[in-house]
């Protein structure tokens, strides 16, 4: 029996401030917590097993900081409130990266920041969704160019 699609990984950039971060998206968090921890070697995300997504800052003496999304598909139904809420998290680390002050008065930054990473977020969920429902099967688990 092949294989089909397990995960997907996509690096996404926030447009103006050139950030980039990892998005990592699979049916089950094990999956998914395995690719990341690939992309990142000596990496434990084993704090995710709790959730079904995850975000995180990396950070090592000797390399730049990177920023991670882990999503776990599963639950289809609660999919789009996950992708709001780490677009949320996520905001606040690449406004911390870049020194955007954020307040109840000086929101509107975040707010145009947390759009952007929605739509970049939803795009690539939704490309391991439809990849993995057309049967895609590809045996190294890469969707390659889509």
């Amino acid at each position: 029996m092949e294989e089909g699609i397990v995960t997907y990984h996509e690096v996404a950039v926030l447009p103006l401030y050139n950030l980039p971060f990892h998005i990592v998206v699979g049916d089950e968090m094990m999956d998914v917590i395995a690719h990341g921890e690939s992309i990142f070697p000596g990496a434990s995300l084993t704090k995710a097993f709790d959730y079904d997504h995850y975000t995180c800052k990396m950070t090592h003496p000797d390399k730049k900081t990177r920023y991670m999304i882990l999503i776990e598909t599963m639950n289809e139904i609660n999919l789009a409130a996950v992708c709001v809420k780490v677009s949320t998290e996520l905001s606040w680390y690449l406004m911390e990266e870049v020194k955007i002050e954020c307040n109840e008065t000086n929101n509107k930054s975040q707010s145009h920041i947390v759009m952007a990473l929605f739509i970049l977020i939803n795009e690539t969920v939704k490309k391991f969704l439809n990849e993995k429902e057309s049967g895609y099967n590809n045996s190294d688990n890469d969707m390659g160019e889509l």
